[in-house]
């Protein structure tokens, strides 16, 4: 009978190891559908619970095409006054690569050095981020792989090795001074890098037609979207340098992560977004948004790094 008793309580302790082990790899639930309605888009959501309560958010926006690429990031080694920290752009990499896995996106990371740029073009369309100089021989070659199609995410006043060309864009970046009051007044994507070294002036987005999606500050901000022939320059504010409230790389890491799923890069106007303050028992709601006739990227997600939620889709 002993012996009996012994099995038994090995085999619930067994079966129960094995149920909180299955658990650890289970993601909470996060629900998302959305339907044209008429002249509106009707976008229903589900925040699951939690331990504790959360803040996520609902985006809607609407965009040109839907192409995900994977991301190349280009580096050089090469530091300097207005450059990024060779460092920070390895860190870059590494928390792009765990924000992208984080949240469940399919998107890849690789590293191209410089002199391996133009053989990576030939391959066609794709992302590159550029953080800093580039060798001038690259000018010419990076803007028609742009013009054509190509996105560049251009980190910094040095990251457009074409801007001051003929027809080129003129996108001009100036110091940018922290004010804790504008935290909160984004665009509409919940990004978290809230104070670069210098931003994109919002008149030369203007300009360009282009989509300010970043923290504004008067007549600076933190990320822009500037059509570019057939392709987008996402430009963010840079170069990546020493920390501010935050390390700069971690948070641009997360800041592109969101952008490049919900395919920001390819942006016609300003998201439409809902902030949700989702309690431990979860949140389920209704969000309604004019009917773009276009693409319409949406998404709903955490902004907390305790629950790592991401869901988008895309209707026509």
């Amino acid at each position: 009978m002993r012996n009996d008793l012994v099995l038994i309580a090995a085999i619930v302790a067994m079966l129960l190891c094995s149920s909180l082990m299955i658990g650890v790899g289970e993601r909470p639930s996060l629900e998302l559908r959305a339907a044209v309605a008429g002249d509106e888009v009707v976008i229903d959501y589900s925040m699951p619970s939690s331990t504790h309560g959360y803040r996520g958010m609902v985006v809607a926006v609407p965009i040109s095409l839907h192409r995900q690429d994977d991301i190349a990031v280009v580096t050089t080694g090469r530091g300097g006054p207005f450059n990024s920290d060779p460092a920070k752009v390895q860190g870059l990499v590494d928390h792009l690569e765990a924000e992208l896995e984080n949240i469940g996106s399919d998107l890849g990371v690789l590293k191209v050095p410089e002199r391996d740029l133009i053989n990576y073009m030939a391959k066609g369309n794709g992302t590159i981020v550029v953080c800093g100089s580039l060798d001038p021989s690259l000018a010419g070659p990076i803007e028609d792989w742009v013009r054509e199609g190509g996105v560049l995410v251009a980190i910094g006043p040095l990251s457009i090795p074409f801007n001051w060309h003929d027809g080129g864009p003129g996108i001009r970046y100036e110091p940018l001074s922290f004010d804790e009051t504008v935290l909160g007044q984004d665009a509409g994507l919940g990004l978290r890098t809230v104070a670069p070294p210098m931003g994109v002036v919002t008149k030369d987005v203007d300009s360009l037609n282009g989509t300010v999606l970043g923290i504004t500050y008067a007549d600076l901000t933190t990320m822009a979207r500037i059509p570019f022939g057939c392709g987008a320059i996402l430009a963010c504010g840079g170069p990546l340098l020493e920390p501010f409230r935050a390390s700069m790389e971690d948070v641009m890491a997360w800041d592109l992560a969101i952008c490049l799923s919900l395919g920001a890069q390819w942006a016609l106007d300003g998201p439409l977004h809902r902030y949700i303050d989702v309690p431990s028992g979860g949140y389920q709601g209704r969000f309604t948004v004019p009917d773009s006739d276009t693409i319409m990227s949406i998404a709903a997600y955490s902004l907390s790094d305790t629950q790592y939620l991401f869901r988008c889709l895309r209707i026509s």
